[in-house]
C-alpha cells in the first residue's frame, strides 16, 4: 500500500483505537493504516474489555472495531463509547454478507462501516477514518467559535468597559482555543502600537508583545500599516524579533485588524505553539473574532456617548494619490513628512494649506509642486527655515480637509508621508465619526478610522479651544493661518495683503476677521 493513498492531510497526529479478536488482521491492518497517514498513530486491543478499558485510557480521535468480539461486540463498544462522546467518530468493521446488519448500525449512531476483506482494502479504512476525523476536528472547531462568539456578545452585554471586555477577550482565545498568547494594540501617531491587555504566559508577553519603543518589523505592525490580516511562520524569519519568539518555542505568529463599519479600534496579535495551527482555517476564525470584538467596541463606544452636545476627536488614515496632499507627497522624494500648520476651506470651492516640508529642499517642493495638477502655491512659493521648508498651497475641492467640514467637522492636523495622510480631526458628536467616514470613502480608497478619543470633562479655562470658541470659524481660521504663517513674527514673514490673496477675500475682509479675534482672544485673557 502507498504512503498517503488518502487526500486528507492533518497537521496534528490522529489517534486511532483498533479492537478486533483477530490478532493477525489487527496488527497487520495497524500497520497498514500507519504507513497510509503518516498523522496516523494505532492502538490496539483483542477484546471488548479490552477495548473499553483503553478507550477510558487513551481517549481516541477515533475508534475502529470489528462487530464480532470474543466477549462481546462492537456495538456493546459503541454504547461506552457514546455515554462518554456522543459525537466520537466510531466505525464498525463488518464481514462479506453483514451489510444489513451495518445499516442497521449506523441508524444506532455509527458514523460508518468497513466491510473487512483484503489488505488491500485497508486504503478504504484509511479514507474512511481520515473523512470522520476531518468532519469530527471541523464541528469542534465551529462550535468553539460559536460558543467564543457567544462568550463576547455575553460580555458585551455585562460591560461597556472596553479594557475588560479585551482583556476577556485575549484571555478566551488564549484559555478556550490554546494559544500561546494574545494582544490587543492600538495605534499611535508615529505608527507604532501601544499595548493595551495581553493574554499568555508573563515570560512571552515580556518579551514579544509590541511595546511603543519597538522599531522592528513584527505582524501586528504589518497588519496595522496594510489593513490586513498578517501571518508569520517563524522558521521562515531571520528577525531579531523572530528568532527570540522561536526561543519561547512557537511556531506562528499573526496580526489582524480589529475595526467595524470602517473604523479601526486596533490589532489583535496572536502567537501560537503546534496546536492550534495558524493556518487558513484558523485564520478565517480569527479574522471573525476580531469584526465580532469589532462590532463590540463599536457598540461600547456608542454606550459611552449618549450625549449629543459631547464632541469627539478621531485620526484618520487615508491612502489615495487622488488626495491632492497625498499625490503631492508621492511626488517628492522618499522621508519627505509634509505637516499641515493651518487648513482653511475657502468659499471658492478650494482649500488653502499652509505647510511645513520636513526632509525636502525648495527646489525638490518647487519641482513637485510644478508636475501637480492638484496644488499651487499660495503666494511666489516657498521659503527655507533650518532643514525644513514652508509654503502655502491651495487645492481644488474636493479635499479630504473639506468633506470633513461639511460634515461638521474641525480639522485639527494632517500629516502627509508618501501617499498616506493622517488626519486629526474633531467631530460634533459620536454618530457624525460614521457620516465622517462614510462620506471620505465615497471618494477616496483606503480610509479607516484608526481612533476615537471623547473627553467628557469640561476643558479647563485657557486650553486653546476655549479661547478659540468665541470666534467664529472664519475668525479662528484667520488668527491660526496668521499665526502659521508668521504674521506676528518680527520682521513680518508674511503680509496682510498675502493673507487676503491666499484667503481669496479682499484685504479689509481679513483684516476685519482677524481684529476680531484677536480682541476676542484678549478680551478672555485679562478678564480672567
Amino acid at each position: 500500500m502507498k504512503e498517503e493513498t488518502t487526500t486528507h492531510v492533518f497537521i496534528e497526529s490522529v489517534d486511532i483505537l483498533l479492537v478486533d479478536d483477530d490478532a493477525v488482521w489487527t496488527r497487520a491492518t495497524a500497520s497498514l493504516l500507519e504507513h497510509a497517514v503518516d498523522a496516523f498513530r494505532v492502538e490496539t486491543a483483542s477484546s471488548l474489555e479490552d477495548g473499553q478499558r483503553r478507550y477510558a485510557a487513551t481517549e481516541p480521535d477515533c475508534v475502529v472495531c470489528d462487530y464480532q468480539l470474543g466477549d462481546g461486540t462492537g456495538l456493546d463498544l459503541l454504547e461506552t463509547v457514546r455515554a462518554d462522546h456522543p459525537a466520537r467518530p466510531f466505525i464498525l468493521v463488518t464481514g462479506r454478507g453483514d451489510e444489513h446488519l451495518a445499516s442497521t448500525a449506523i441508524h444506532n449512531d455509527v458514523t460508518d462501516y468497513v466491510i473487512k476483506a483484503h489488505d488491500e482494502d485497508a486504503a478504504l479504512l484509511a479514507d474512511c477514518i481520515a473523512t470522520a476525523v476531518d468532519a469530527s476536528r471541523t464541528e469542534r472547531a465551529l462550535e468553539r467559535e460559536r460558543e467564543s462568539k457567544a462568550s463576547i456578545l455575553e460580555l458585551l452585554r455585562a460591560t461597556t468597559d472596553e479594557r475588560t471586555l479585551c482583556q476577556e477577550f485575549c484571555t478566551i482565545l488564549v484559555e478556550n482555543h490554546g494559544y500561546s498568547c494574545a494582544w490587543i494594540g492600538t495605534k499611535t501617531s508615529e505608527r507604532g502600537l501601544i499595548t493595551q491587555v495581553a493574554a499568555g504566559p508573563e515570560p512571552i508577553v515580556d518579551d514579544l508583545v509590541q511595546t511603543p519603543t519597538t522599531a522592528e518589523k513584527t505582524p501586528a505592525l504589518e497588519a496595522a500599516a496594510s489593513n490586513e490580516s498578517v501571518v508569520w511562520d517563524l522558521t521562515d524569519q531571520s528577525t531579531a524579533w523572530a528568532a527570540n519568539a522561536r526561543a519561547h518555542d512557537l511556531e506562528r505568529a499573526a496580526g489582524i485588524p480589529i475595526q467595524h463599519e470602517g473604523i479601526r479600534f486596533g490589532v489583535l496579535g496572536v502567537y501560537a505553539t503546534g496546536r492550534p495551527p495558524l493556518d487558513e482555517t484558523n485564520l478565517e476564525s480569527l479574522n471573525a473574532f476580531a469584526e465580532t470584538l469589532g462590532y463590540a467596541l463599536h457598540t461600547a463606544d456608542f454606550t459611552h456617548s449618549m450625549g449629543p452636545d459631547e464632541t469627539v476627536t478621531v485620526d484618520i488614515e487615508l491612502t489615495d494619490t487622488t488626495a491632492p496632499l497625498c499625490a503631492l507627497g508621492h511626488r517628492l522624494p522618499d522621508g519627505t513628512r509634509l505637516v499641515v500648520l493651518s487648513t482653511v476651506v475657502r468659499n471658492d470651492d478650494t482649500t488653502l494649506y499652509f505647510l511645513r516640508l520636513e526632509g525636502a529642499n525648495e527646489q525638490a517642493v518647487a519641482d513637485a509642486v510644478a508636475l501637480s495638477d492638484e496644488v499651487e502655491f499660495a503666494n511666489d512659493g516657498s521659503t527655507a527655515t533650518g532643514s525644513t521648508v514652508q509654503c502655502g498651497l491651495i487645492a481644488t475641492e474636493p479635499t479630504p480637509e473639506s468633506t470633513l467640514t461639511a460634515t461638521g467637522g474641525s480639522v485639527q492636523q494632517t500629516v502627509v508621508e508618501d501617499t498616506t495622510a493622517a488626519i486629526t480631526a474633531e467631530l460634533p458628536d459620536h454618530g457624525t465619526v460614521s457620516t465622517a467616514a462614510d462620506a471620505l470613502e465615497s471618494i477616496y480608497e483606503n480610509v479607516i478610522v484608526t481612533a476615537i478619543r471623547q473627553d467628557t470633562q469640561p476643558e479647563p479655562l485657557g486650553t486653546v479651544e476655549t479661547l478659540l470658541e468665541p470666534m467664529t470659524t472664519k475668525q479662528a481660521d484667520a488668527l491660526r493661518h496668521a499665526y502659521a504663517a508668521g504674521f506676528f513674527e518680527h520682521p513680518r514673514e508674511t503680509t496682510m495683503t498675502e493673507l487676503a490673496a491666499q484667503f481669496g477675500v479682499t484685504r479689509q475682509t481679513v483684516t476685519h476677521h482677524l481684529r476680531a479675534a484677536e480682541r476676542k482672544l484678549l478680551d478672555q485673557i485679562l478678564e480672567s
